[in-house]
């Protein structure tokens, strides 16, 4: 989506309040440009406002974002989904979405028609989410320095595989890091109770945060 327009001194101050802290470089090692991490973190404030429990309701249902896609596809990672409005997203980026957020699965049969809705449920239980807050104290990056608040919980080995979510099966990550490890070669595991990140599979290097 792409987008420009002016707003009040007041407003823009605000927003500038929000972006700065959000778009400094996460180490010595962020590549990104100025306008990449200011565009990351307009990104994160996105996040931010769409967790608030004070969204109001259209329709009768607080805003949520509906992607459609075939279970073998999602499962598979290939394919894209059909995104609501907004046309088709790649299945990498399903799969992060779908890390962390409340999933309403909707079973359609041959043609189409809604067979089963599910109810909504939320992957990620509050008291796994505090123990994380805990062990890991902010985005486990290494060389990362955000803090907990609004952080994604990641599985290790992603939920639609069967990987449990549980704390040794999950990290937690900013925006900027979520992305990197959905999108990129890089991996993470939890060893010994602490996450543990590799470069990707040409690389033996592997790095955890200290303390």
């Amino acid at each position: 989506m792409a987008f420009r327009g002016k707003i009040d001194a007041e407003s823009g101050a605000k927003l500038e309040a929000l972006l700065s802290p959000l778009a400094k470089p996460t180490s010595a090692s962020d590549t990104r440009t100025t306008p990449e991490r200011q565009g990351d973190a307009f990104v994160e404030i996105i996040d931010m406002a769409s967790a608030s429990e004070d969204l109001p309701e259209e329709g009768g249902e607080r805003p949520h974002l509906a992607l459609t896609m075939s279970l073998e596809d999602f499962l598979a990672q290939q394919g894209t989904a059909d995104v609501e409005g907004m046309g088709p997203m790649n299945a990498a980026s399903v799969r992060r979405i779908a890390c962390d957020s409340a999933a309403i699965r909707v079973m359609l049969g041959a043609r189409s028609q809604p067979l089963d809705i599910g109810r909504a449920t939320r992957t990620i239980p509050n008291h796994i989410r505090r123990a994380l807050i805990v062990r890991d104290k902010g985005c486990a990056f290494p060389g990362c320095d955000r803090r907990p608040r609004q952080r994604r919980a990641h599985h290790c080995a992603h939920w639609a595989d069967g990987g449990p979510t549980s704390v040794d099966n999950l990290v937690l990550l900013c925006g900027h890091h979520h992305r990197l490890i959905h999108h990129s070669h890089w991996t993470v595991t939890i060893n010994e109770g602490k996450p543990e990140f590799s470069a990707g599979p040409d690389r033996d290097q592997r790095w955890q945060r200290a303390g």
